[in-house]
């Protein structure tokens, strides 16, 4: 094997590996609730049990509660702004 089809193969294999670490951030960082996954910026309505219910995000960051919009399954609610300092974050929903 030749410097460049080594030199090719190995920025091949890097490409490959920042773009999986890329794709797999999102869920590594999501916990699992009722109704799908949450984050410090999110709520994903995603679970077939929650297709009658709306969900939010909701954060609290400096001692102020940011509540994200309701949104209904199949559908991502997401903070308006990023939060650095948040304290907690989770999620709340009500059924329609």
């Amino acid at each position: 094997m030749n410097i460049i089809s080594r030199v090719t193969t190995a920025i091949s294999v890097s490409a490959a590996l920042g773009v999986a670490a890329l794709l797999g951030a999102p869920a590594a960082l999501a916990d699992t609730g009722y109704c799908g996954y949450y984050s410090e910026s999110r709520a994903v309505n995603s679970a077939s049990k929650c297709t009658n219910k709306m969900v939010r995000s909701v954060i609290k960051e400096r001692g102020t509660i940011h509540w994200a919009p309701y949104v209904s399954h199949g559908r991502t609610s997401w903070q308006n702004a990023n939060y650095p300092s948040n304290e907690w974050y989770t999620y709340n929903f009500y059924t329609l």
